[in-house]
């Protein structure tokens, strides 16, 4: 079955959130968070996507799927609470839950094109998204090249979000 008209839209914004928005901030995040921190925030784009279902999309909760997110979100601010936090701490944790709602917007709006071929959404979203990828990485190549450096250990990074 072939992608409809109709669907573009919706497979558009999944692509762009879960294949280009979430990926950018999970890097940035990670750049700014402890891995075990960072590991158990991954946990909310479950959570966020099920809230995501319920609240724009209009999906059945239950009790039980409620008290599962709650869950989720209590056990792992619970397990990566370390200190009370402070500006610099509370930017790489932000980012992460954000790359976390993007996938969830992912899921939400992937759903609404669901009913056509799995193969053909699938190769789309990894088509643009590693198109894009490759095109930022080939930029950061051609900036060190323009600046001058050969190796790794000189390459341009991101531009750093403030500390």
């Amino acid at each position: 079955m072939a992608l409809a008209i109709r669907d573009v839209p919706w497979l558009a914004g999944a692509i762009i959130a879960g294949g280009i928005v979430g990926p950018a901030l999970l890097m940035y995040g990670l750049a700014r968070t402890e891995a075990a921190s960072a590991s158990l925030l991954l946990n909310l784009e479950a959570a966020l996507t099920a809230s995501l279902a319920w609240v724009a999309f209009r999906e059945n909760v239950d009790r039980r799927v409620f008290a599962g997110m709650a869950a989720i979100v209590a056990g792992g601010a619970v397990l990566s609470w370390q200190q009370a936090p402070y500006g610099a701490g509370v930017a790489g944790p932000a980012l992460i839950a954000a790359a976390c709602l993007a996938w969830a917007l992912d899921n939400n709006l992937t759903r609404r094109v669901s009913g056509g071929d799995a193969v053909v959404l699938a190769a789309l979203k990894g088509l643009v998204a590693g198109a894009i990828a490759a095109a930022s990485h080939g930029t950061s190549r051609t900036a060190n090249a323009i600046a001058g450096r050969r190796n790794s250990s000189q390459a341009a990074s991101p531009t750093p979000l403030p500390r």
